[in-house]
């Protein structure tokens, strides 16, 4: 009675055409919107569900705080570096803010805002992204940094927590989509320069404790509270208060409180909730028929995932520049999904790859119309 899909993979298997009444169709997707051509940022993706579990808080099940196992993680101390060795190592070199992502064009143009802070602050990058800084010869933890594992490991995590400003960009710039990147900071007691969603501010665990960049009409003004935090102790552990008191932002201990996965399991385990929730759907709707009552009827819409048209920060460090690479495959999606709806409408069990066809076939034909991109 029930489809899951994983949002990165769809269509990949082909579809399960033609869709019966009454099953429903669900899709999880933890995964940025440019992950998948962006087709899920596409105007009316999202309704071809019933049932929808991202991010974003509109959406049926929702997990914004996917990367945070629970609140203890936030009052750690387990690697926590005090304020004495931090400014013993800012006088033996190292610099302020580290920099490490590995993705290097991102929608968030977060290379390109490293190299504007750079103009007045030293960076430590040890990423492929702006590369600058080796990482301990002595220290195999690491090993490439493809993937994910060697981020998660004690021994980057005590490299990492050494600093006292970290870059926690998001790939994407969509409103509650939040990962490891802007967690891993607070966990090991640094201050993350944060951006991505617009509402950040509701995940964090005090009204002081994070640099959103979009409070700053330049990134000199970013650059210049960096270098006053750097000079003065008191101020600087203002921002590291929530490590004694705990979670005093309201929104994230609601968030945290009313979700039924997590509490010190897997970081993953949304997936398994979701599960569960899809499951306690189907028995609604069953007693329901039982009961000779109106089926409920779910549907996804726009909000539960869709994200607005990327843009590139100026040369302020403003986020508003909209010409720029990105609006073309932004407005594939378009195209990208009309062709899927076409094979769904039209029960053909179409692959991926035949779904991009077509879409290609739809661009061509609407260049040759004169309509132009982006749309």
């Amino acid at each position: 009675m029930a489809i899951t899909f994983y949002g990165t993979d769809f269509g990949f298997g082909g579809l399960p055409i033609p869709r019966k009444p009454g099953h429903l169709w669900s899709v999880i997707h933890e995964e940025s919107p440019k992950n998948n051509d962006w087709l899920f940022s596409a105007k009316s993706t999202m309704s071809l569900f019933n049932l929808t579990a991202t991010f974003k808080r509109q959406s049926h099940y929702s997990f914004p705080t996917m990367w945070l196992r629970d609140e203890r993680e936030l009052t750690d101390t387990q690697f926590m570096v005090s304020i004495a060795e931090k400014n013993r190592l800012r006088r033996g070199g190292l610099a302020p803010v580290v920099f490490v992502h590995m993705d290097c064009h991102t929608a968030s143009d977060r290379s390109h805002y490293m190299r504007l802070l750079q103009r007045y602050i030293k960076i430590d990058s040890y990423s492929d992204c702006e590369h600058n800084k080796d990482f301990p010869a002595n220290n195999l933890t690491f090993g490439s940094l493809k993937g994910m594992a060697p981020m998660l490991s004690d021994g980057f995590f005590k490299l990492i927590a050494q600093y006292k400003f970290t870059f926690a960009f998001e790939n994407a710039v969509c409103d509650d989509y939040i990962t490891e990147k802007f967690w891993r900071p607070l966990r090991l007691g640094i201050v993350p320069i944060v951006f991505g969603s617009s509402t950040i501010k509701d995940m964090a665990p005090s009204d002081h404790s994070i640099i959103d960049i979009r409070d700053f009409k330049s990134v000199k003004e970013v650059a210049d509270l960096i270098t006053f935090l750097d000079t003065n102790d008191e101020e600087y552990l203002k921002y590291l208060t929530f490590k004694q008191t705990g979670v005093t932002n309201p929104v994230l201990k609601e968030e945290l409180r009313k979700r039924d996965w997590g509490i010190g399991k897997s970081y993953l385990s949304h997936f398994t909730g979701f599960n569960c929730f899809v499951c306690d759907k189907l028995h609604e709707m069953k007693n329901q028929v039982r009961n000779g009552q109106p089926v409920t009827q779910w549907s996804g819409k726009f909000d539960h995932y869709g994200c607005p048209v990327p843009k590139v920060f100026d040369d302020q460090g403003r986020y508003v520049v909209e010409n720029n690479l990105w609006l073309e495959p932004f407005s594939y999606a378009e195209f990208y999904e009309h062709s899927l709806r076409y094979h769904i409408d039209n029960n053909i069990n179409a692959n991926i790859s035949e779904i991009h066809k077509y879409a290609d076939r739809l661009l061509k034909q609407a260049l040759r119309d004169g309509i132009r991109l982006p749309l």
